[in-house]
């Protein structure tokens, strides 16, 4: 029997095996858990119907003379690599009040799942990034076992720098290469180019790339999408809560604030750009945590170091900028929110020192969120009108800096995309347990000022299928629904199943169909322009932070 193409190397390997052993006289069928990669053979691990193959190294270490600049490809090896256990995470602060350091700066890895049964034709991938603010996470927080096992794809997860080592711009290290910040990105970047190069060898079909991700794996999508170095490395988008951060720093505004942020490191007055970028690399890299938040850039608390930037390389302008003039990769779109986007970053600044009716404006809009107008928002959002002043504040949170504003650039992208590619829009409503999920809302403790409702996170576990409990068997349909429309829109660009509600409708900027899904009514489309006031939101400046 004449086997598919991306499968001949397992034969070429089997029967490599079998002359060895046998002296040629049997043949064996491939070894579905060893692959040949561009930089060697890699093998992983076959159980239940899956194999997995665990930190897979997709580019050099980011150490030494590369800390600091865009990844460099991953040394050939001779021999077999073990991939049976996940490469470290990269190097990250832990939770208050001591930011334990964890992980490595020896960290760019990523992980594959597959069925293990060989597929008749090259299988769709889809590549996960993760989120976790760009200083925290890993690929971890998308174990593909269950995606790929009961929907036929594969699911791709990965590392990339985080915090200072992935974020940091600075003049000296400008002056390197004409560009810094944003290696996190780059190193994305160089992921997808690695799966675009060698997933063949794992049954995946390299011309159909969906890249995913929540939160911040949402911006960096978006980012994807707006970049000239990632057009051509994928085929379909899935960003989820992905639209802070719409309007992003320059290189100037980040240089100036990477600055002030290594001014305790001593560096900067250690001479030429060339000797300031030595110092830096001598650093350890624990050091490069201080504090662990980095400061507002120009002193405004709008924009954030730690996020993407208009570096001129990755970036030659702001996402919601790319959008609107047409300027970016226009594949099929599959995006959306959470219902209650706002909560969980309202209770990690007020959940101890709640807000009151009085300092709703001042303390809350203006300060907190930084918005002009806090009277006008304020009348929109009536804290008399919520079980607290600081469930009022987490309901203008999530309107104001993810909910509109992906609708916003969603209506620009639907109104860009060929008659080939359509756009799709969720919103996530349902309540989940606050206990329920590998979630931003676990790092924190109830308090009384706040219900978490459909968090901020909530829906990841859904999409991939990995529930925790406690949880219903509604909710486990729903994950199983939810995936299944995930898997679909993998292989289709359309998350519809034939003969399976709920049915997606293509969004518009006229029509803006949204699905909402809970357990309870997930064939409802809602008015999600309407319930999130966006029709304020639309006329404000963009979000510039998380």
């Amino acid at each position: 029997m004449i086997r598919s193409i991306v499968w001949r190397h397992f034969a070429l390997v089997a029967a490599a095996l079998a002359l060895a052993g046998c002296g040629g006289g049997s043949s064996t069928p491939p070894d579905p858990t060893l692959a040949q990669t561009q930089q060697g053979a890699v093998k992983g691990t076959a159980a239940n119907g899956v194999v997995q193959f665990l930190g897979v190294p997709y580019a050099a270490a980011p150490t030494g003379a590369l800390r600091w600049k865009a990844p460099a490809p991953a040394p050939a090896r001779a021999a077999v690599l073990e991939t049976k256990t996940a490469g470290a995470q990269c190097l990250q602060a832990g939770p208050p009040p001591t930011f334990t350091p964890s992980g490595s700066e020896d960290c760019l890895f990523l992980n594959i799942y597959r069925p293990e049964a060989a597929p008749a034709a090259p299988l769709p991938v889809i590549v996960a990034i993760h989120g976790g603010g760009f200083v925290l996470g890993s690929s971890a927080f998308q174990d593909g076992t269950s995606l790929a096992k009961n929907n036929n794809v594969i699911l791709v997860s990965i590392n990339y720098r985080l915090s200072a080592l992935g974020f940091l711009a600075h003049p000296a290290l400008t002056a390197e290469n004409a560009a810094s910040g944003n290696y996190g990105l780059m190193d994305q970047n160089a992921a997808l180019a690695w799966v675009k190069q060698n997933i063949s060898a794992f049954g995946g079909d390299p011309a159909n790339v969906t890249i995913t991700g929540g939160s911040a794996g949402g911006l960096s999508v978006f980012s994807h999408m707006a970049s000239p170095m990632s057009s051509g490395l994928f085929a379909k988008a899935a960003p989820q809560s992905g639209g802070f951060s719409r309007l992003q720093a320059t290189l100037a505004q980040s240089e100036a604030a990477g600055v002030s942020f290594a001014a305790p490191w001593t560096c900067n007055s250690a001479g030429t750009n060339a000797q300031i970028a030595a110092c830096l690399r001598a650093l350890p890299a624990t050091t490069t945590l201080v504090g662990a938040v980095p400061p507002p850039i120009g002193g405004t608390g709008n924009l954030s170091a730690w996020l993407p930037i208009v570096d001129g390389k990755f970036l030659t302008t702001s996402t919601s900028l790319a959008f609107s003039s047409g300027n970016f990769a226009k594949v099929p779109l599959m995006t959306g929110v959470v219902e209650d986007e706002g909560t969980f970053f309202v209770s990690a600044a007020f959940g101890q020192a709640p807000l009151s009716a009085a300092t709703y404006e001042p303390v809350g809009i203006a300060g907190f969120l930084g918005l002009a107008n806090p009277t006008a928002v304020s009348a929109l959002y009536p804290p008399a009108s919520y079980a607290t002043p600081n469930q009022a504040l987490a309901r203008v949170y999530g309107d104001f800096r993810v909910t509109c504003g992906i609708l916003q650039d969603t209506d620009n992208i639907a109104n860009a995309l060929p008659a080939t590619a359509k756009a799709y829009v969720y919103q996530f409503s349902e309540k989940a347990p606050y206990t329920n999920a590998l979630s931003l809302a676990n790092r924190l403790p109830p308090n009384n000022n706040i219900t978490y409702g459909a968090f901020h996170g909530a829906d990841v576990n859904y999409w991939f299928d990995q529930m925790t409990s406690p949880t219903t068997p509604a909710q486990l349909q729903l994950a199983q629904t939810m995936s299944k429309a995930f898997a679909n829109f993998a292989k289709s660009g359309n998350p519809n199943v034939d003969g399976t509600l709920p049915q997606w409708q293509a969004y518009s900027a006229s029509q803006r169909g949204v699905l909402n899904l809970t357990h309870a009514a997930s064939t409802a489309n809602v008015d999600a322009y309407g319930a999130h006031q966006c029709g304020f939101w639309y006329g404000q400046p963009p979000s510039t932070r998380l």
